[in-house]
């Protein structure tokens, strides 16, 4: 039942981008073993010694890789609207010179104190807010 999606995900469709140029979306037959992962989380979880340790740490795993595409799309929605509204990410002079890791860094900030409303939200004024 499992091997035809174990069969699919191993193809070598990345050699095709060599060709074609690259297309993220040859890259999507690896999520057909996400199964997998799952079912490892669990064997893991039955057979270690401390399961409320294993639960808690993939509670923070889960957590931060949710603020970690909250503010990626944090990010891509302060590109979008042009970086000129104060409540998305604002470059310091120019978005040439902030290196990758600032921008990461300053968009996961602001991304998390919104998600946990800690943050100093002002009123939304377009829809996209």
């Amino acid at each position: 039942k499992t091997w035809i999606k174990n069969i699919f995900s191993l193809l070598p469709l990345d050699l095709l981008q060599l060709k074609i140029g690259i297309q993220p979306m040859l890259r999507f037959p690896r999520f057909l073993k996400w199964y997998r992962c799952r079912e490892w989380k669990i064997r893991v979880e039955n057979r270690t010694i401390f399961p409320n340790l294993w639960r808690v740490l993939n509670l923070i795993h889960i957590l931060f890789l949710g603020c970690h595409w909250f503010a990626a799309f944090y990010y891509l929605l302060s590109k979008y609207e042009g970086f000129k509204n104060p409540w998305g990410y604002q470059p310091n002079d120019n978005i040439e010179t902030d290196t990758i890791s600032r921008i990461y860094l300053k968009s996961f900030y602001w991304a998390t104190l919104t998600l946990t409303t800690i943050g100093d939200l002002s009123a939304p004024t377009s829809s996209i807010e």
